[in-house]
């Protein structure tokens, strides 16, 4: 009789994967915890003062956390598990899949296919992706023998890599806390997804080849060790009913695994601060995190006391207001083109013909900062008119639940008897537009509102079809005899940068996207031109954004000048006007024009004003900068300023900025941050 000795040395062969693949991971994640919580508490920058009874919270909390993590991070295995059974290797199925897997694969490399819409790396991807299943499947179809050893070294690989994902989040998300005393947040978001040079700064700051090295190192041992007593090469040959009910069991377990995180990352928290970020799975923070958009401002950036802010900004937004009381108000219609990434550079490099000609004849803002890097922080700007907020746009940080009558353009506008809509080609789900236009009184008009669409890539109808809606739009209002506003949002401009290829010889390139969405606002004024409303409508047309390019210091100022002009011939004599303005001010030096007075919230001044104080509010997602008399001060995470000169085309670091400039600075930004917490 073998004895039970004996028995542990032999390789035992498995059927079912993932019945020994999910114990072993879950279990393998929350030890990994555990020596994460004790290692995060021994590196803590403050003392975490919780009892007995808080640290058995705190770990017992996790454990549960982590597990529940883990059983989600098995969905990419699960999906790998369905596949694995051999039955897929009979002649009918298996020539049945091949037919298929050939004719995707054909199709990815079909000139007009879907994902030709998208921008070339999604393309490219496809295509890699389409041929590695062809011809993996192909090998395994035609030559047997190697299936076994296929099986083997895959479901190896994904057991590597679930093991390596593990370990690199334990140094990482230690090397995080050491620097930011929390787990991982939106600065961590903005790192991996948004700040390029952010992203290369971290990498070039650490030995990350040697690292690397000895990581995938401790990953293959600690892989071996757990599973080298176990043969793969039958997986998942165990029939349909068995792999069906791993899916209900793993659906069940992974549906309460969600709810739970969930509740536990909004409803239990402990009395220290530390301890409850303890508590909790950082990688569920990361994923909460980017979902969010949100980060605390009181806690990582540099505040003053609140009553010297409040005063210091009342003080400051008491210029430039020119905001009439008795004066009735001129009931002009308004169409706001808001064109995607188009930056001041397109107009010197004369990419934008008509708009540079259009400039000519309408007051032309010279001097026009973006708020932000993102199409949403531009409709913050342009909707709230206050200055943008760390994290992503105010709109988007709604995204459960957009409270009604926020104080827009829209508002101020429906309390003079305006109708307002919106109007965009995409999809209204897009960083929450329709649920934040539809919620605050607007007509949300999107893609799916379309009645003819001639051209659509990934993103959305052309700026043409975009067009076509708003003379549609503005003929059915004026013939009602009520004023309206179609803010219009365009996105040719907008990767992947295809377009109708009948408008212009070339293609594919971003210069070229610029001048088919050049080209298409010419041909809408043009048609506008000729509409009975036009001559009692205002144009507005400015670029929603400026550029993502920043570097650890700050916004870069080049990326942000953006073009942005009035257009009513007739009602507003042209002129240049080269006053320092940002965004934010665009419209409330509009609705000053017409009589109309702003919301007491906007943050946005009046241009024209003879006590417009010129300055400008710049950020990305994370540094938030204020431009004024050539000194950009910028409010940095970890409670950091730092200021630069601006001389010419230059942007200078220096140590010795202007404390009175700093403290306004603080005291806007932080007055701000709390109007829509």
């Amino acid at each position: 009789m073998i004895s039970y000795e004996d028995y542990r040395q032999e390789t035992r062969k498995v059927f079912d994967w993932m019945r020994l693949l999910a114990p072993k991971i879950i279990l393998f994640s929350v030890v990994l915890g555990a020596i994460t919580r004790i290692i995060l508490a021994l590196i803590s920058p403050e003392s975490i003062n919780t009892g007995f009874i808080g640290w058995i919270e705190v770990f017992g909390l996790g454990i549960l956390n982590d597990a529940c993590f883990a059983i989600l991070s098995l969905a990419p295995a699960f999906a790998i598990y369905i596949f694995l059974n051999d039955v897929k290797y009979k002649k009918g199925l298996g020539w049945l899949i091949i037919i298929i897997l050939t004719a995707a694969t054909a199709y990815s490399f079909y000139p007009e296919n879907f994902f030709s819409s998208y921008a070339p790396l999604v393309t490219n991807l496809a295509k890699i992706v389409t041929s590695t299943l062809l011809v993996g499947f192909c090998i395994k179809f035609f030559v047997p023998q190697i299936r076994n050893a296929w099986r083997v070294l895959t479901l190896t690989l994904v057991e590597f890599c679930y093991v390596l994902v593990g370990i690199v989040n334990v140094l990482c998300e230690s090397m995080y806390w050491h620097k930011f005393g929390v787990r991982y947040n939106f600065i961590a978001v903005d790192r991996l997804f948004y700040s390029e040079s952010a992203l290369r700064a971290v990498l070039d700051a650490y030995p990350v080849i040697p690292l690397a090295i000895a990581l995938t190192l401790i990953a293959i041992f600690v892989t071996w060790k757990m599973f080298r007593k176990y043969s793969i090469g039958e997986s998942s040959n165990m029939g349909f009913s068995n792999m069906m009910a791993m899916l209900v069991l793993y659906a069940m377990l992974g549906f309460g695994s969600l709810k739970w995180l969930d509740f536990s990352s909004r409803k239990i928290s402990n009395t220290s601060a530390a301890a409850t970020q303890l508590q909790e799975n950082g990688i569920w923070n990361l994923i909460e995190a980017y979902k969010s958009g949100k980060l605390e401002y009181y806690r990582f950036y540099p505040a003053i006391p609140t009553m010297q802010a409040q005063k210091t900004a009342e003080e400051l937004l008491a210029k430039g207001l020119n905001a009439p009381d008795s004066t009735a108000a001129i009931p002009k219609n308004i169409v706001l083109i808001t064109l995607e990434s188009i930056n001041h550079e397109y107009i010197d490099e004369g990419l934008c013909p008509f708009l540079e000609s259009l400039a000519k004849e309408s007051l032309y803002f010279k001097n026009m900062f973006a708020s932000g890097p993102s199409m949403s922080k531009g409709i913050d700007a342009l909707t709230l008119c206050t200055p943008p907020t760390p994290g992503r746009s105010i709109a988007f940080k709604f995204k459960k639940k957009v409270p009604a009558g926020l104080p827009t353009i829209g508002k101020a506008l429906q309390a003079s008897g305006y109708a307002t809509a919106f109007i965009y080609g995409g999809n209204g789900r897009r960083s929450n537009l329709r649920r934040y236009f539809s919620t605050n009184g607007y007509e949300m008009i999107e893609k799916r509102d379309f009645q003819d669409i001639s051209f659509e890539n990934s993103m959305g109808a052309c700026d043409d079809d975009t067009y076509e809606e708003v003379l549609e739009y503005a003929d059915k209002r004026a013939n009602l005899g009520k004023p309206f506003l179609a803010h219009v949002l365009t996105l040719s401009s907008h990767s992947p940068y295809s377009y109708p290829s009948s408008r212009l010889i070339e293609k594919d390139e971003r210069k070229e996207a610029v001048k088919y969405t050049d080209a298409a606002l010419y041909r809408f004024f043009t048609a506008a031109s000729q509409k009975p409303w036009f001559s009692n409508t205002i144009f507005v047309v400015v670029s929603d954004r400026g550029s993502e390019k920043s570097n650890e210091n700050g916004p870069q100022l080049e990326y942000f000048h953006i073009p942005a002009l009035i257009y009513s011939p007739g009602f507003i004599a042209p002129a240049e006007n080269d006053k320092l303005c940002s965004q934010i001010d665009l419209m409330p030096t509009l609705l000053s024009m017409l009589h109309i007075r702003p919301e007491d919230n906007f943050y946005g001044r009046n241009i024209l004003a003879d006590d417009f104080e010129e300055r400008a509010y710049i950020s990305n997602f994370l540094q938030l900068g204020y431009l004024k008399d050539s000194t950009l001060i910028v409010l940095q995470p970890m409670c950091e300023i730092t200021a630069f000169r601006i001389d010419g085309g230059e942007q200078i670091e220096v140590t010795d900025s202007d404390s009175v400039l700093q403290k306004e600075t603080q005291a806007l930004y932080q007055c701000a941050s709390g109007l829509f917490e």
